[in-house]
C-alpha cells in the first residue's frame, strides 16, 4: 500500500503598484472567463438536460477581452 504525501510551500510577495494593477487585471480576466464558461455550461444543461462534452464546449470561444484603463 502506497502512502500519498502532500507538500505545500507558502510564500508572500510584495508587489509594487504597477504589479498590483496587473495582478488585479489578470484575476479579473480569469474570473470573467470562468463565469462565462459556467454560464455557457448552465445554458447547455438547461436546454439539453445533460452535460456537454469537451469538444462541444471548445467550439464556442469567450469574447475578446480588451485592456481598459481605469481612472483612480
Amino acid at each position: 500500500m502506497s502512502e500519498t504525501i502532500y507538500k505545500a510551500v507558502k510564500c508572500r510577495i510584495h508587489p509594487n503598484k504597477n504589479q498590483q494593477v496587473l495582478i488585479q487585471q489578470h484575476f479579473g480576466c480569469a474570473r470573467f472567463v470562468y463565469n462565462w464558461a459556467l454560464a455557457l455550461q448552465n445554458r447547455y444543461y438547461k436546454f439539453f438536460k445533460n452535460t456537454s462534452s469537451k469538444p462541444t464546449r471548445q467550439k464556442e470561444r469567450p469574447p475578446q477581452i480588451r485592456l481598459v484603463e481605469r481612472g483612480q
